[in-house]
């Protein structure tokens, strides 16, 4: 069993692995009973739907209106583009000034104007059940930036795939390799696996990577905390900015330098983002499993001062006198 004491808190989303390698799920939550402690596991249902794509909506509704005012109805002096839009699906919908405007709106002013409604597919993640396994299954577990992972005693997952559960680890093409998460001997997630390496003895290139959590603005949750409450639609938001600003078209650094010169909470996102911080060829005989995942035999820090070696010896390497 794993050593050590943690809050619940502290595995909740971990990744768990079965000891061949293949994903049982991620941690939900905790069922402590008088004698045992059970994890409850989710996966996600992974949907590919079809959704508007409201950016190239717009940009089809603005490439359509020049074409259709001709000279005498060019757009009013000093408007956007944008602006253009709202003004003529309000016109031609005969909507109020009051009414804040929708891509609802937009989709029936394209049909109005037998514009071709864009569509793109986008996949949709759902939470499912998984079951549960006990606190007692588990063997490791590792914390690194890409994630926490729980590596079990058993061979969960394989058994219900039917997986094969062989000691010896066939080669694989690259293709099947590319891509995969990579863990140590010690459940840390270290990188992904990149291709397959041809030689005397064969191997694999891995991915060693860092997670990077950056801090953003981000001004489409601003608009929606502003829209409607503040201000009827974006028109009219946009209208005060560039009142304020003192600008003819407004971007969204304009709306965040707007928001915070009047002192208004700007929301922010975290994006993530996994950089290579090195490549680490390994020799095939490193592996210890694949199955959804990738499991080494050895610890990464073992790994890397081997390889460190290897690295320093091909340098020191005198070469060969040439032949005359």
């Amino acid at each position: 069993m794993a050593s050590g004491k943690y809050r619940e808190e502290e595995l909740i989303d971990g990744l768990v692995v079965d000891n061949e390698g293949y994903i049982c799920g991620y941690v939900s939550n905790f069922g402590v009973e008088p004698d045992r402690i059970t994890l409850n596991l989710y996966e996600y249902d992974v949907q590919r739907v079809e959704t508007l794509n409201e950016e190239e909506l717009v940009k089809r509704i603005l490439d359509f209106i020049p074409q259709k005012t001709g000279f005498f109805n060019r757009k009013p002096k000093g408007k956007s583009g944008i602006e253009d839009v709202y003004d003529r699906v309000r016109t031609r919908l005969s909507l109020p000034e009051t009414d804040t405007l929708t891509f609802e709106h937009m989709v029936e002013y394209a049909k109005a104007e037998s514009i071709d409604i864009p569509y793109e597919m986008q996949e949709l993640k759902e939470k499912v059940d998984k079951g549960s396994i006990d606190w007692s299954s588990i063997d490791k577990i590792a914390f690194t930036d890409l994630g926490k992972c729980l590596l079990l005693k058993e061979a969960v997952a394989a058994t219900k795939k039917a997986a094969s559960q062989n000691e010896e680890i066939g080669y694989k093409s690259s293709k099947d390799l590319a891509g995969r998460i990579v863990l140590d001997s010690e459940a840390k997630i270290i990188g992904t696996a990149v291709t397959f390496l041809v030689g005397n003895p064969p191997g694999i290139l891995v991915n060693i990577e860092r997670a990077m959590r950056i801090e953003r603005p981000d001004p489409e949750a601003l608009k929606s905390e502003l829209i409607p409450t503040s201000y009827t639609d974006l028109k009219q938001l946009y209208d005060q900015v560039k009142k304020d600003q003192n600008v003819r078209t407004v971007t969204d650094d304009d709306l965040i330098s707007w928001a915070r010169k009047y002192n208004l909470n700007v929301p922010t996102k975290v994006e993530e983002r996994r950089e290579t911080t090195r490549e680490l060829p390994l020799n095939w005989n490193t592996i210890a499993k694949i199955g959804d995942v990738i499991i080494l035999k050895k610890d990464i820090e073992t790994l890397i001062e081997e390889d460190n070696k290897a690295n320093a010896k091909n340098l020191n390497r005198v070469p060969s006198s040439p032949r005359r």
